[in-house]
């Protein structure tokens, strides 16, 4: 039953939240969530409707329930602009393994929204999605979650928009996994 939830929220809900709203005339253009790159704080802010669990000089933080996960949603601020934003699975679970099916879960609609990943990094530097540090647990996927809590194994996909990279990693250390969605502009040379 919380199989077939999930799935329902998948399919039903994250369309709704990912992708912009449409209107009559054009499509609006968010970087992230509401926010444009280079907003001030105070207009990010705004946007949220609600009141941030943290909030200093460079940085806002609040908690929302995004694909039936707990997430922190987080916002940088370099000179009171934007640069940087995403969100941080807060969810806790018992089995390391559960993590990678968020993963996979969040990937899915990404490649909903922005399509296949890209192959490169901006700066074309080639990269693979799952990265083997120790191979130790490889040849038994029971334990790859296990092996993404040591820092043995971890997975990263990027997509490169027009004006923004995301990336989408799983990683972990000191028997702490972390499941980050981070969005950042994109410095263009002139």
């Amino acid at each position: 039953m919380l199989r077939y939830l999930r799935v329902l929220i998948i399919v039903v809900f994250i369309p709704l939240i990912l992708i912009s709203k449409t209107n009559t005339q054009q499509k609006e253009k968010f970087d992230f969530r509401k926010a444009l790159w280079g907003m001030t704080k105070e207009t990010v802010r705004n946007c949220e409707k609600k009141d941030p669990v943290r909030d200093d000089k460079s940085t806002l933080i609040y908690r929302d329930t995004i694909m039936g996960l707990d997430m922190a949603v987080f916002y940088y601020f370099v000179n009171n602009k934007l640069v940087r934003s995403g969100y941080g699975v807060m969810e806790k679970h018992s089995n390391d393994n559960l993590y990678i099916n968020d993963y996979k879960e969040i990937k899915n609609a990404l490649i909903e929204k922005y399509g296949e990943p890209s192959e490169k990094w901006v700066n074309e530097k080639e990269y693979k999605e799952i990265v083997w540090l120790d191979d130790l647990y490889k040849d038994d996927p029971s334990r790859w979650g296990f092996a993404i809590s040591i820092g043995d194994l971890a997975y990263q996909l990027i997509w490169i928009t027009e004006e923004t990279e995301v990336y989408l990693s799983l990683k972990g250390d000191n028997y702490k996994i972390q499941l980050l969605v981070s969005y950042k502009k994109i410095k263009r040379r002139n």
